[in-house]
């Protein structure tokens, strides 16, 4: 599952190369020639034998020597690159290593379009506090060009020593030219889940990362006063995995319930199913999305709008979502692969559309004390409670029971 790029090879010396369409076609096709085991037409082959005689003349007669090492290297990122989802390929001396922990700046990067594209940061983080915010493009790392830099060497360097600087030249729509930030590399920590009391037996739980254990976490938040009602705050929440998901949704959605499922072209539907343990909570929810809504956050989100637990309010979410693969390749690197896509319960496919919420509101822009998107969420459960009170009432009255939601 492809929500965060994870460590990687460090940058390649570079040298002289041919344009990366070039190099794709004619080396990444031709090594299919060896490695694929499935059958192709004749046609194919006979243009891979052009290709083969292509690379012959690179080869040879090409105004300056290519390093035949980086061109195979180029070709392949070349293919990736023109697939949808973050796909890469990890050096060999350094796919051993892949994810080892380091301190970072707190910044989830995906591709949109070839640009380093900010998903969103993690709270608490010197990126968070330097605004960078979902959609943020980055287009240099300490002066490096990321137009045709791997994701992994762009996570990998925006990594290090906890206490060191990196600076990222980052564009926004709206600005007249890019600006430089110099971002502190931390390892931040603290609680994944917590909560606040807004008034009137309405709860806020604000997530703070994805993680295991988020369902027990707000089980005990909730337990901790009345509740007449709760706010699930998702913004600005991506990474996690499948599990994290799924535990986050238990409570809400109750045992055996779908919160996703996955497809491929070499699997069959894979669902995602609450465990068949553990009560629903019975409180009427609000779900709060944004832009940096990504990963395991969309598919909470998605579940509970599809099963009509929860109401979502804010902003369209970033719809970055797949099912990746790590496949080793001969000489000891690893390509990740997406080899799916996740959906919610009633078949949006997260990574293409992302949620789109029942009320949107804007996020506030510039430095501002009210949060607009928060006020709409209570104002919603309020009406909400006044309806079903209204409803519980009129069935009382003739002579029958009722339970709310």
């Amino acid at each position: 599952m492809s929500f965060e790029i994870e460590n990687a090879h460090p940058s390649l010396p570079r040298s002289p190369r041919l344009p990366w369409i070039v190099t794709t076609v004619v080396v990444g096709l031709a090594v299919l020639t060896v490695t694929c085991t499935r059958v192709w037409p004749q046609a194919v082959y006979e243009r891979l034998a052009l290709l083969t005689e292509v690379l012959h003349h690179i080869q040879n007669e090409y105004v300056v020597e290519v390093d035949s090492t980086r061109l195979v290297h180029d070709a392949t990122v070349g293919m990736l690159t023109q697939l949808q989802g973050d796909n890469e390929v990890i050096d060999p001396a350094h796919a051993s290593a892949e994810g080892a922990g380091s301190a970072d700046v707190g910044l989830v990067v995906t591709r949109r379009a070839n640009d380093l594209t900010v998903v969103t940061s993690t709270e608490g983080s010197s990126a968070r506090r330097a605004g960078l915010a979902s959609g943020d493009q980055i287009e240099k790392i300490d002066g490096a060009e990321t137009r045709m830099m791997e994701n992994s060497e762009a996570v990998d360097r925006l990594r290090g020593r906890s206490g060191t600087t990196v600076t990222v030249t980052v564009m926004r729509r709206g600005w007249a030219e890019p600006r430089d930030f110099t971002l502190t590399r931390e390892r931040v920590a603290g609680p994944a889940l917590t909560s606040r009391d807004l008034g009137n037996g309405l709860i806020l739980g604000r997530v703070h990362r994805m993680t295991a254990g988020l369902g027990e976490a707000l089980r005990r938040e909730l337990a901790k006063s009345t509740r007449a009602g709760l706010v699930l705050d998702l913004r600005d929440v991506s990474g996690g995995a499948i599990s994290d998901a799924v535990n986050l949704a238990q409570p809400l959605l109750g045992p055996g319930v779908e919160v996703a499922y996955a497809t491929g072209r070499q699997a069959a539907r894979d669902e995602f199913r609450t465990s068949t343990s553990g009560d629903r909570l019975e409180v009427p929810t609000v779900v709060l999305v944004n832009t940096g809504t990504a990963g395991a956050a969309e598919i909470v989100a998605g579940a509970l709008r599809d099963w009509r637990r929860a109401a979502l309010v804010g902003e369209h979410t970033f719809g970055v979502d797949d099912v990746t693969r790590k496949i080793p390749l001969s000489d000891g690197s690893l390509v990740r692969l997406t080899v799916g896509r996740y959906f919610t319960p009633k078949g949006i496919a997260i990574d293409r559309a992302g949620v789109a919420p029942d009320f949107d509101v804007a996020s506030a822009t510039g430095p501002s004390t009210q949060d607009a998107q928060l006020e709409r969420a209570t104002e919603v459960l309020t009406i909400e409670r006044v309806i079903e009170t209204h409803a519980a009432a009129q069935t009382q009255a003739r002579g029958g029971t009722s339970a709310l939601p």
